[in-house]
């Protein structure tokens, strides 16, 4: 590798080094720039330390399968890869600031499985010994995996680490020591909390869930947090009171949205369901802060909003975006019901299938609309695109929309519209 590399650029080329895996085999010649010159030196160390331009990111991913699918070879030779990036951090572990840990044993032929977890858990136990001051981490998981947590927060310095990214699996593996394990990371501020698509809703077991209900309240610093899976109305009632942003997914059962209404410091609230009392959203008025709201949920319950809407007085809502789960529709009326009470400059919606209607009645209440955004809309010709171009002449400065034409706008607003098709 050529040693006049440009010191500005070293904290760039090790990141890609670490992260592609045609590059794997090149570590060691990587490495081997910390050696050069002082310069290079104190350029990855300012680049670490965060007085640089950018940080070092670290990504070990446990895939042979997904591996040999980008041309990187057998998984024999992904283990070697491995190795040296378990040599890589066992050198340079100390620069470390952001750490991605992927792990996956469902490949066919079980002594290599075996070898793939060792591999794995000796990247693990490189990546904390010595500690490592760590901001970041993501442990990913899948169907196949028993990558433990808990094992791995409990090895770790976690005194510095403000954002950590779990994903659950299907077993209650480690989940005996998750509290403890939690509960260390004093300076946690951000959390995300993920099933996986192949457990439906793994954190029903009460174990799993147990174990972050416990957490939460002694997560004092914690401002955002996202979850995906079952959520029960303990965990709504726990979530710190300095939260300000939640963000939360729930495939089955009803999302209890009124245990939010106390979280005053809420300052951006995403909700996913498929059952939800719509009359429950009426509490959410109670967030005086709230400035961005996101609803997705099915058709039918967009539609409720006609009737419940109005009670959502959000005065402080500046955006609003609605999704609606895919192959139903939006009525034009349910877009309205919820916007007409709030002052929200910026709209966003997703539609999945076409819907036919005047799309004005939709726009007219909307004085303070200054953003529009339609996500995968197919309009019926004439008529609904006529109606875009009414709203641009009250003040619409920025249109946005994906899926569709709108080469049939009035001329005169042309001037005023931003379309990315």
């Amino acid at each position: 590798m050529n040693a006049n590399v440009n010191a500005d650029a070293v904290p760039l080329v090790l990141g890609l080094a670490c992260r592609n895996s045609h590059l794997g085999s090149d570590l060691q010649a990587v490495c081997s720039l910390l050696r050069v010159s002082k310069a290079v030196q104190q350029a990855v160390l300012d680049a670490c330390s965060g007085t640089g331009s950018s940080q070092l990111q670290v990504a070990i991913d446990g895939d042979a399968n997904t591996a040999v699918a980008h041309g990187v070879g057998s998984p024999l030779q992904y283990l070697r890869r491995l190795s040296h990036q378990a040599q890589w951090l066992a050198r340079h572990g100390g620069l470390v600031k952001q750490l991605s840990i992927n792990k996956c044993t469902t490949i066919p032929h079980r002594d290599l499985s075996r070898d793939l977890d060792g591999a794995d858990e000796a990247v693990v136990c490189l990546a904390v010994r010595p500690p490592v001051q760590l901001q970041e981490l993501q442990l990913g998981q899948t169907h196949g995996s028993l990558l433990n947590p808990a094992a791995v927060l409990q090895q770790l310095d976690a005194s510095h680490l403000t954002q950590l990214s779990v994903s659950i699996p299907v077993a209650n593996y480690g989940a005996a020591l998750m509290p403890a394990a939690l509960q260390q990371l004093t300076a946690l501020r951000c959390l995300r909390v993920f099933a996986g698509h192949h457990a439906p809703c793994p954190l029903q077991q009460p174990q799993i869930l147990q174990a972050y209900l416990e957490a939460l309240p002694r997560l004092t610093r914690l401002t955002e947090l996202s979850w995906r899976g079952s959520i029960s109305a303990d965990l709504l009632k726990q979530l710190p009171a300095r939260v300000l942003k939640v963000r939360l997914a729930m495939p089955t059962g009803k999302l209890e949205v009124q245990h939010l209404a106390d979280k005053q410091q809420l300052q951006q609230l995403h909700l996913g369901f498929t059952g939800c009392d719509t009359t429950a959203l009426a509490s959410l008025s109670a967030l005086t802060r709230l400035q961005h709201l996101s609803l997705h949920m099915p058709a039918c319950k967009a539609d409720s909003l006609t009737q419940h809407g109005s009670s959502l007085a959000l005065s402080t809502l500046k955006q609003l975006h609605i999704g609606i789960h895919y192959a139903d529709a939006l009525s034009p009326a349910a877009a309205s019901a919820i916007a007409a009470a709030t002052s929200v400059s910026n709209l966003q919606l997703r539609c999945f299938r076409r819907f036919y209607g005047d799309l004005t009645a939709a726009f007219e209440p909307l004085v303070g609309l200054q953003r529009l955004c339609v996500m995968d809309v197919t309009f019926g010709a004439g008529g609904s695109l006529a109606s875009f171009g009414t709203a641009l002449t009250r003040g619409i400065t920025h249109l946005v929309s994906c899926g569709t034409q709108l080469d049939h706008l009035h001329a005169a607003s042309a001037d005023h519209l931003h379309a990315h098709s």
